[in-house]
């Protein structure tokens, strides 16, 4: 239950720090970089491109952090199989947001 409890603290967190770390991504305020932002290779042709992707990316992230916290609660249903599925929804779930950003910025 101590493992259960972990996971699903982890990933309320993690969603937590996500959250913070693209408020500014959603605002506008990241410049392009070589560490931080939606950094792809469509995204860092030109300000008109990462500024729109940075948005489009955080929102993207923001919305996926809702089940991503969810995720760790399967980690209390007590079966093993849950407690894996808990532990590996966040990163399935921010794939996701990644591949949705990847698709905006190549459509600008």
């Amino acid at each position: 239950m101590a493992l259960a409890l972990a996971v699903a603290f982890t990933n309320l967190l993690l969603a937590i720090l996500v959250v913070i770390l693209v408020i500014p991504m959603r605002q506008g305020k990241v410049p392009r970089n070589g560490i931080y932002g939606a950094r792809f290779a469509a995204s860092l042709e030109s300000d008109e491109k990462w500024y729109p992707t940075n948005r489009y990316a955080a929102g993207r992230m923001m919305l996926w952090s809702i089940p991503a916290a969810l995720s760790g609660l399967l980690a209390l249903g007590g079966s093993p199989l849950m407690l894996i599925v808990a532990i590996l929804a966040p990163a399935v779930m921010y794939s996701i947001a990644c591949w949705e950003s990847w698709k905006f910025a190549r459509s600008l």
